[in-house]
């Protein structure tokens, strides 16, 4: 098993061993934030939320900035859809456990849904990864990125997407492609993720990038992962414990930079909108639509 918190002891702010009785505890927040970011406020808030709405894809010929949301089961992909949607609803939306969150996939269906607050942008939903996920399902992933696999498909476990099968699409347009991956990643259970997991979201990230599809890295269960962060969510890039598990999932996704991973925490049990949690998942989103601008450019430049 790989353990993340073995291999952090050293750093500040992770140590297990109890500080001397006549010693104060380490803090582990550290005095300079290690990512700077406009503003915790509702002026942050706002911006983010216009930049996002205004954001088109006309020039690239295609109709809409296509993310692909996949990583391990029951990270938590709806419930970053869900919070998302509750952002620009302004009010927390009811949500439903998936068959991930259960912790059970049998049925695993791909599923397109359109951004209400900006038609220019689609989030697709796959199934997830965990330790009894097979070679097929990355392979299937795969071809959804490719824009082989159709909107409402449901797959069945250890069942390939082939060609011979009458809904595989045979030769996908740019619009039926993924433009940016966001690769949903339990930050909680990211230190005690076993070796066969890693192996998975490696494979996973090999190919991502070998397609040069950009990916987006969005660590959720911050508030399960340091707890003193959801009581003052502005001292999020304050947590030397956070940035040592940024700095330790890197070489995990093959030296992804630092820049392209998010915290953030979803709506799970609040029933009011947070300003704070607002502007981490607007970051994230933002970035994956940012990625995917980027992405069409090239390619159309090329």
């Amino acid at each position: 098993m790989f353990d993340l918190h073995q291999s952090l002891k050293g750093f500040s702010g992770w140590e297990d061993t109890p500080a001397p009785e006549d010693e104060a505890a380490p803090s582990p927040f550290i005095d300079e934030p290690w990512r700077k970011i406009k503003g915790w406020g509702e002026s942050t808030r706002k911006e983010l939320k216009s930049e996002i709405q205004d954001l088109k894809p006309e020039r690239f010929d295609v109709p809409t900035f296509n993310v692909i949301l996949t990583g391990q089961i029951a990270a938590g992909k709806s419930s970053f859809y869900n919070s998302i949607n509750s952002i620009f609803s302004n009010r927390v939306l009811p949500t439903k456990a998936t068959s991930g969150e259960m912790g059970q996939s049998f049925t695993k269906q791909f599923k397109m849904y359109p951004f209400t607050h900006n038609a220019n942008i689609r989030i697709g939903d796959t199934m997830g990864l965990d330790v009894n996920s097979s070679e097929v399902d990355i392979r299937n992933i795969f071809k959804i990125l490719d824009g082989h696999v159709p909107n409402l498909h449901e797959f069945q476990s250890d069942e390939e997407f082939l060609p011979d099968n009458p809904d595989y699409i045979l030769h996908p347009s740019l619009a039926e492609r993924a433009h940016c991956v966001a690769l949903v990643i339990n930050a909680n259970k990211l230190p005690i993720m076993q070796h066969c997991q890693v192996r998975k979201l490696k494979n996973l990230a090999v190919g991502i990038i070998n397609r040069g599809i950009p990916i987006i890295v969005v660590l959720t269960h911050l508030d399960e992962f340091h707890p003193e962060v959801s009581e003052d969510i502005r001292k999020t890039y304050r947590s030397g414990l956070l940035k040592d598990l940024v700095v330790k999932l890197r070489p995990m996704l093959h030296g992804l930079p630092e820049n392209l991973i998010f915290p953030v925490i979803n709506y799970h049990k609040e029933v009011e909108l947070d300003v704070g949690m607002d502007v981490l998942l607007l970051y994230a989103l933002r970035s994956m639509i940012y990625a995917a601008e980027c992405y069409l450019e090239n390619l159309t430049a090329s």
